[in-house]
């Protein structure tokens, strides 16, 4: 079984997350009939993160095969204005291009 390689895309302009695809496994069995799972699916929107995809293929014989790639969504996080109180003055400012990646699944 093999899967695909690791994927690293970046986030949509302006976005959190992108749609993110790939290719299923090529899986070789002598049965040719097997099941095939996964905890993600292409075409799936994936947030600033970074993800393990696994796949496991069953044959009828109950054979299990098993392998995993990583997808890492990176972007840049555009926070919004931040107001600081204080007794006499208020300070504004914006943050912006902060870059940010979570680690998710791991």
């Amino acid at each position: 079984m093999t899967c695909p390689l690791d994927i690293t895309q970046a986030a949509d302009q302006g976005l959190d997350s992108t749609t993110v695809t790939w290719n299923e496994p090529v899986v070789a069995d002598l049965d040719d009939v097997f099941t095939l799972e996964s905890n993600y699916n292409s075409g799936s929107s994936f947030v600033i993160g970074q993800y393990v995809v696994v796949y496991t293929a069953t044959d009828e014989s109950g054979n299990v095969g098993q392998c995993s790639f990583v997808i890492v969504v990176e972007g840049i996080v555009e926070m919004n204005t931040i107001y600081f109180w204080s007794k006499y003055l208020i300070k504004v400012f914006s943050v912006t291009n902060f870059p940010c990646i979570n680690e998710v699944g791991k």
